[in-house]
């Protein structure tokens, strides 16, 4: 427990969002619904339990990063959201803020909104669909588990306000980010936030 609590301090500083006790009883329960129902299910894989704070909870709060020089963003997507992930951490960080998931499958989309249920989101609408056939205007587009994330932040356009983000978690095993990103910036999430660190794309305004 006093893990958890120390490396959900330390990726609240280091994206610059203090957590209330509020925030931090709701991510564990969230936390604890994943394990109980999300991985029975096949929502996460079946060897996550373990990884679950690290790989999925914080990982998903290190979005929050793209914001770090701006206001928190007031409307939100995320788009093959599957279980919740990043949208559900974000949506628990930034209360005040109205969140989509969005998912192309029916089960898919079932389990979260039994998890906004248990967690009493009221900031939180599930969607089943596509983001192509999506309709609507946001301030933030995230994704995570992406295979080709330049393709995504391309096709997503259409998603965003003017003055919107795109943000993408990178596989931990990309290499040569250059090869792979033609625009926005890499952010490198330090080792000692997330364990083994990581990477998010973030493309804003000018980058488009």
């Amino acid at each position: 427990m006093g893990q958890q609590y120390g490396q959900l301090e330390r990726v609240s500083r280091w994206v610059g969002e203090p957590l209330s006790s509020d925030q931090t009883r709701n991510l564990h329960r969230y936390a604890d619904w994943l394990i109980a129902e999300a991985l029975p299910s096949g929502g996460i894989g079946p060897e996550e339990a373990p990884r679950v704070w690290d790989r999925h909870i914080c990982d998903s709060l290190a979005f929050a990063r793209a914001w770090s020089d701006e206001p928190w963003p007031r409307t939100g997507v995320d788009v093959g959201s599957g279980v919740g992930l990043p949208g559900i951490p974000l949506a628990i960080l930034w209360p005040m803020s109205r969140w989509t998931l969005l998912d192309r499958s029916d089960r898919r989309a079932g389990l979260l909104r039994r998890a906004v249920r248990v967690l009493d989101l009221a900031n939180v609408t599930v969607v089943q669909g596509t983001y192509e056939e999506h309709s609507g205007a946001y301030e933030a587009v995230v994704a995570r588990g992406v295979q080709s994330p330049a393709i995504l932040a391309g096709s997503v356009a259409h998603l965003l306000t003017p003055g919107g983000r795109v943000v993408v978690g990178l596989t931990r095993q990309l290499v040569n980010v250059s090869k792979v990103i033609p625009k926005g910036r890499v952010v490198s999430i330090p080792p000692k936030v997330l364990d083994g660190g990581g990477k998010i794309l973030i493309i804003g305004p000018r980058d488009r």
